[in-house]
């Protein structure tokens, strides 16, 4: 029982340590996405800055579009 009971905390724990190395993937990804926008687009081009959950929205948007437009046909 105890064997069994370790074994099942063990794949719970390891779930939420996949989950949290999401989390952060992610939220580093949005985060270099949203201030080379703000740096390159806002300086060069003078559009709007985005927030961090603007910039998340936009790569959730690309990667829709892409898969989309450009998904591989077998």
């Amino acid at each position: 029982m105890k064997k069994v009971l370790l074994g099942f905390l063990g794949w719970v724990l390891a779930v939420i340590i996949i989950i949290a190395l999401i989390v952060v993937i992610v939220g580093i990804e949005t985060t270099v996405f949203m201030l080379l926008w703000n740096w390159i687009v806002g300086g060069l081009i003078g559009w709007i800055t985005l927030s961090f959950w603007q910039a998340l929205g936009v790569i959730v948007l690309l990667d829709i579009l892409g898969g989309l437009l450009f998904r591989k046909r077998s």
